[in-house]
């Protein structure tokens, strides 16, 4: 697993860095707040003579996230029903596996979620918008 590298394009200074670190963690810490989840590595593919498939296989890995979702609309055309509705899932995590990709999966309450997006805040935690929701 690694947490976020130093470098890149933004860099903060080291104090403010240090402090908002040590907020970050005290969320993390806060039961309220996080939530256990399985995030599920992409390791290959395999063909299963029994089910006449591929199957992907994947390394899982426990994590603890921090849960947000946000309500999403789209204008309809002029003649269409009204505006549709979205939600926008995204996990707010320390740390990920080194290999991270798109082809991983998150894993909360029994639902799976295809990753769209992973983003470094910084050098503070990392943020997967998924889609399946």
């Amino acid at each position: 697993m690694r947490p976020p590298q130093p470098g890149g394009r933004m860099t903060i200074s080291t104090r403010i860095l240090k402090s908002a670190q040590k907020s970050i963690q005290k969320l993390f810490l806060d039961d309220n707040l996080t939530a256990s989840i399985q995030y599920k590595l992409f390791s290959g593919s395999t063909f299963s003579d029994s089910l006449g498939f591929t199957e992907s296989v994947y390394i899982t890995y426990e994590l603890t996230a921090i849960r947000t979702e946000r309500n999403r609309y789209s204008i309809s055309a002029p003649g269409e029903m009204g505006a549709i509705q979205g939600v926008e899932i995204n996990f707010l995590v320390q740390e990920l596996p080194d290999d991270y990709s798109n082809r991983d999966l998150i894993q909360h309450n029994d639902t799976n979620y295809q990753i769209e997006r992973i983003s470094k805040i910084a050098e503070l935690a990392y943020k997967i918008q998924v889609i399946g929701a």
